[in-house]
């Protein structure tokens, strides 16, 4: 009876050593992330392969899902990088793409100007970032503090690109129309930020300043003598 009772204990000690084990090398799920202040979601992101084939576990949907304990894991084919892509609904002014590359939360920052973006963390020498128009033609106004582009690609300077996840923050739009005196706009909001438009004005005002452009979420002038949309001064005829 002695021998039995204690060969069990023994059996039920290795099965929750087994158990326990298992728990503590299956991959974690739940640990959202918070979204930040202007990030855009992506409208659809891919990658040149996917490592093992095993697109439920590396799949680069895995990289926009706010968990950091999933990720995406692209592999190279043939001679060229592995690549991660993430393609925007329309041209933004990216700002900031922080790269997330394991779950405790260790991360490439990539801060953009209007030419270029500059990495600051400590794998900035395994992977580069671009940005750039893949599927929209820029227009000939390029802001200051952010790189104008619809597509944020990370390629490998090693073997493989792994992303936990990629958050992409843009300069702020024009939502909403705020304006005074100020019927619409074209095209209408809401727009991205550098957009150039032009106002029609409410009967009675007359728009002086030619084009508007959205700039930080607000509309504002090209001249800033008079008001965007200013009042029409009737001229008195002389009597003869």
């Amino acid at each position: 009876h002695y021998y039995i009772t204690n060969n069990l204990r023994s059996q039920n000690m290795k099965t929750t050593v087994i158990i326990i084990t298992t728990l503590l090398w299956l991959p974690l799920k739940g640990a959202l992330r918070p979204e930040e202040p202007g990030e855009i979601v992506p409208a659809s992101v891919s990658q040149s392969a996917t490592y093992n084939n095993d697109v439920v576990n590396y799949g680069a949907d895995n990289a926009i899902d706010m968990d950091l304990n999933t990720r995406a894991s692209a592999k190279s084919v043939g001679d060229n990088k592995a690549w991660f892509r993430a393609s925007l609904d329309k041209e933004h002014c990216i700002k900031q793409v922080v790269h997330y590359y394991n779950s405790v939360q260790s991360k490439n920052t990539h801060t953009c100007s209007r030419d270029s973006c500059t990495c600051e963390g400590e794998r900035c020498d395994w992977w580069s970032l671009t940005v750039y128009h893949e599927n929209t033609v820029p227009g000939d106004y390029v802001p200051s503090g952010c790189k104008l582009g619809d597509t944020i690609e990370i390629t490998s300077e090693v073997i493989y690109v792994r992303v936990h996840e990629i958050v992409i923050i843009a300069k702020l739009g024009c939502e909403e129309l705020s304006l005074k005196n100020v019927v619409s706009t074209e095209p209408g909001l809401p727009v991205a930020h550098g957009t150039l438009m032009t106002v029609q004005c409410e009967t009675g005002f007359i728009n002086k300043r030619g084009k508007a452009r959205c700039m930080d979420g607000e509309i504002v002038g090209l001249v800033y003598d008079a008001p965007l949309c200013d009042i029409i001064k009737k001229q008195k005829r002389e009597e003869t």
